[in-house]
């Protein structure tokens, strides 16, 4: 099981004791090459409103073909149990992999194969209504199908890969933002220039990018990859020698 409803009731409590929660420091010297680069959570960014922020980096889901893996930050490996089939713990999802996905608000999380994409209520647990659908119908801007990667930066943008090029996604206009698509060399700096599988962000510093069964940690603030990648997946605790189809991050 994924552990649901602890989760589910987690993230109430976080809600309720929002605007009690004062400054703290959330991350201590954790082992694990993840948790190395978690940072200060700071109250305005757990809850505000109907947007939730995701800076308890505790679990991250991993993807590949049809099973998913649930990795613990804070014990630095994959969580036991795991992996388990996408088919008997996600709704309706598809069966036997995805392209992307990413998380919006620790609420929905958008999956993407092919030329359609389905939105996913995560505390609910099941699919949205009326989905699958097109691509072309509602990303204004987007490749209309076989989309390699994606992950969100904040609530305005998400970035989306494909082959050589990515597409800077505005999330309040609803659209791409013009002058995309972009070759991948051109910003991303040391990372691999085409055929990038999955993108997950850690914290406001820190980017993973996987290909094959290897991945590469991304600094924001120096706009490079770090030094000594790309590693093995196998790194990471847990995680197989296969290739990662898509990543997110929740809260505990």
């Amino acid at each position: 099981m994924r552990g649901i409803n602890g989760i589910k009731q987690a993230l109430l409590r976080a809600i309720a004791q929002a605007d009690q929660k004062t400054k703290k420091e959330i991350c201590a010297d954790y082992p694990s090459e993840l948790s190395n680069d978690c940072n200060i959570l700071r109250s305005n960014e757990v809850i505000t409103g109907s947007s939730t922020k995701i800076s308890d980096f505790n679990k991250i889901y991993f993807f590949s073909n049809h099973l998913y893996y649930r990795f613990d930050i804070s014990k630095g490996k994959v969580d036991e149990g795991y992996p388990i089939t996408i088919q008997n713990n996600w709704t309706k999802l598809w069966h036997n992999g995805i392209d992307a996905a990413f998380i919006w608000n620790n609420e929905k999380i958008y999956f993407f194969k092919g030329d359609k994409y389905i939105r996913y209520n995560y505390l609910s647990d099941r699919v949205h209504e009326d989905y699958p659908l097109f691509i072309k119908n509602l990303w204004p801007g987007l490749w209309e199908t076989n989309i390699d990667a994606v992950f969100r930066l904040d609530d305005e943008s998400v970035f989306f890969f494909k082959g050589n090029e990515y597409i800077k996604y505005n999330l309040i206009t609803d659209r791409a933002d013009k002058g995309y698509p972009k070759p991948i060399n051109e910003y991303w700096h040391g990372v691999w220039e085409k055929d990038i599988d999955a993108v997950c962000k850690l914290n406001d510093q820190k980017i993973y990018f996987f290909k094959k069964n290897q991945f590469i940690r991304y600094d924001l603030l120096a706009n490079k990859a770090d030094n000594g990648y790309p590693k093995s997946i196998q790194t990471l605790i847990g995680m197989p020698n296969e290739t990662i189809n898509g990543c997110f991050q929740v809260v505990k």
